[in-house]
């Protein structure tokens, strides 16, 4: 684990004095909770915490006063995160890479909205343009979260996706070495 200790010392290091967030995943900081401290010793912006509990790990990012967003799947999950402290949640319907839950990220935004009073959500999966970001402002969401839109742009340094999505453009569902479904593209 010490790799992934000097791995995320290099990268606070390569970032200089620019305001940023960090982004855990939930799990493997389970595995190596020091990274925590690495993180918060930085004084970040926010917290991302993803796919698992937040529960031990809430109270150490907000003592500080470090905003603590929490990227959820379902409503359960959802309210479980505001209730151990999370300022934002992340609705992730399956459209963004397949991970997760087993709802679209259409039907989930309207329903962690109601679920979590004035908390922002902001929506993930499935947004690539300003009509998904229109859709998704409807349904009551804060704001979205687009992946794959940046990387086409040329917003992600070292990722590129070569054009632009072409209409006849799919994406479906794919059963990976895991046995969990991933999303998975193709023109058709």
């Amino acid at each position: 684990m010490s790799d992934n200790k000097e791995w995320l010392e290099r990268e606070l290091l390569a970032a200089g004095n620019a305001p940023i967030a960090i982004g855990f995943i939930s799990w493997a900081l389970q595995k190596c909770p020091d990274l925590l401290n690495v993180a918060l010793a930085r004084e970040p912006k926010a917290i991302f915490l993803s796919f698992g509990e937040i529960r031990s790990f809430a109270p150490q990012i907000r003592r500080p006063g470090i905003p603590l967003i929490a990227q959820i799947q379902t409503v359960a999950q959802a309210t479980a995160a505001v209730n151990e402290g999370a300022q934002f949640i992340v609705a992730q319907g399956t459209e963004a890479g397949g991970h997760g839950g087993t709802r679209s990220t259409f039907p989930l935004v309207p329903a962690v909205v109601d679920a979590v009073g004035n908390i922002p959500v902001i929506a993930t999966g499935g947004i690539a343009d300003g009509r998904g970001l229109a859709a998704a402002l409807m349904l009551g969401a804060a704001g979205v979260l687009c992946g794959n839109a940046a990387a086409e742009h040329g917003q992600v340094p070292g990722l590129t996706l070569k054009g632009i999505v072409p209409k006849d453009f799919f994406t479906g569902m794919l059963c990976c070495f895991d046995g969990r479904q991933r999303a998975t593209s193709q023109n058709i």
